[in-house]
């Protein structure tokens, strides 16, 4: 019998870019990593980091699984 982990989905109700955590090293501008602020659907509120809302978003379903362990 195989296990398959599965993360426990929240619907992220808003998300919301902060300051810049780190520069790029190749001096363009969409490839600094910023701080996120997400909302989940139960008002709890998550920080995640990121390049992009996108990226931010795999990090935080990365982090929930981590969580489940």
């Amino acid at each position: 019998m195989e296990k398959k982990d599965k993360a426990n989905i929240q619907a992220i109700q808003e998300i919301i870019r902060k300051e810049q955590v780190w520069e790029s090293d190749t001096g363009k501008k969409e490839a600094a990593l910023y701080y996120y602020h997400i909302t989940d659907a139960l008002k709890r509120q998550w920080q995640t980091i990121g390049v992009n809302v996108s990226d931010s978003i795999q990090v935080f379903e990365f982090e929930m699984i981590c969580k489940s362990y």
